[in-house]
């Protein structure tokens, strides 16, 4: 996520050893990296169960989106496609806008990294 993150909105591959440049930098531009799941769900078997865990975890993300300083002036970006079928509807209820009408994959395969890219550079320049 953070390289395709980087790549998107800075145009430029991201120095790993450096990495809380780019987290800071991030930070001040207005940009949040958040989990949307607080807790791994790569070990539950089957689509079923990760999809119910990331709807569980769909107040939870609101709250710290409210309560933690991180709540989102513009929006927020929902990525991959389990999530944001999942989570779309409870940001949407709670009043926090979703920057995009369709999800943005994970970037973690080069695939589907460039449909991020593209799909994050897109949004970025629509706010200006």
């Amino acid at each position: 996520m953070y390289r395709g993150v980087i790549d998107a909105l800075y145009k430029e591959p991201p120095d790993f050893r450096n990495k809380s440049k780019y987290l800071s930098r991030l930070q001040r531009d207005g940009w949040w990296l958040l989990d949307a799941v607080s807790t791994p769900i790569n070990h539950l078997s089957g689509d079923r169960a990760k999809r119910a865990a990331i709807r569980a975890a769909g107040p939870k993300l609101i709250s710290r989106l409210r309560d933690e300083g991180a709540a989102p002036v513009r929006g927020v970006v929902v990525c991959l496609v389990r999530v944001y079928e999942e989570i779309a509807d409870q940001l949407a209820e709670a009043g926090i806008r979703i920057l995009h009408d369709e999800p943005l994959p994970f970037p973690g395969r080069p695939e589907h990294r460039a449909r991020f890219v593209k799909g994050l550079r897109h949004i970025a320049s629509s706010l200006g």
